[in-house]
């Protein structure tokens, strides 16, 4: 009988790191047990990993998911509107008004292109609409199309901000938002990044660690959010997504930021 499939869509929080890419590394960075790993060994699944870190959104309709593979199990990691999608596999951001490359061997021609592009042609607005019609069409076209059968889950890599719905520097829960509400599967929140810095780690301490998550717990706490997700199952073979909302959130806001003053 042939095992289950779980696939994986989107940036480094979903990101299998192969042998080679972790012989790369500190040990210390790699030597965790990693979520997607804990999932696979609980369920006997087979992972079909397809995230890269510094993917866009556009990444996962355009290069990582194809109808031609459709696994068991899809997992998507939606990363945030800054990112700019290149098919060369260049991968370029645009965070706090500062333009960095994922790529550190990116070319002088992309370096150039990118800032002239985010100096003279970049319009933030335009990006965040452009993202929800992203996730819309992603949904209402490519998802219906997903047999039945299959179970879906959507992660949120960061999440934007609840004041002026702008990529969020404070991942604290309670300062977040979500730019789309899915018809096909279910969403676990609050965002990676915010399970990532929730012991008041900053983003310099998570960034050299598989799926940016620096500790056992923080690795164990989302394959339980995924683990839950996918043996919560309601009538219509679907999901509670308010239930898994809640449940993800209470267990976070409980455990996670209780040595983090409360948000302002």
């Amino acid at each position: 009988m042939a095992r289950i499939k779980m696939g994986l869509y989107g940036d480094s929080f979903v990101e299998v790191w192969s042998e080679e890419k972790k012989k790369q590394k500190d040990e210390e960075h790699c030597s965790l047990e990693t979520w997607p790993n804990i999932v696979a060994k609980k369920f006997e699944l087979d992972i079909v990993h397809s995230g890269k870190g510094g993917s866009s959104y556009w990444d996962i309709p355009l290069q990582q998911f194809s109808f031609s593979n459709v696994p068991d199990i899809l997992i998507f990691c939606w990363t945030s509107s800054g990112r700019i999608y290149n098919k060369d596999g260049v991968h370029i951001n645009y965070d706090s008004n500062k333009i960095w490359h994922q790529n550190e061997k990116v070319s002088e021609e992309h370096k150039k292109a990118s800032e002239y592009y985010f100096k003279h042609i970049h319009d933030e607005d335009k990006e965040l609409a452009e993202y929800k019609a992203c996730l819309y069409w992603f949904d209402q076209t490519i998802l219906s199309q997903i047999p039945s059968d299959r179970k879906i889950i959507h992660l949120w890599s960061f999440g934007h901000d609840k004041q002026d719905n702008k990529l969020s520097g404070k991942y604290h829960p309670n300062n977040l938002t979500y730019l789309h509400n899915w018809k096909h599967g279910c969403e676990i929140r609050p965002s990676c990044m915010s399970i990532a810095l929730m012991d008041g780690a900053n983003f310099d301490d998570v960034d050299p660690f598989e799926n940016h998550f620096n500790t056992q717990t923080k690795h164990n706490l989302m394959a339980d959010f995924v683990m839950h997700s996918l043996i919560d199952t309601n009538v219509d073979g679907g999901y509670h997504r308010e239930a898994l909302n809640d449940y993800s959130d209470n267990v976070v806001k409980n455990h996670l930021y209780t040595t983090m003053p409360p948000s302002k």
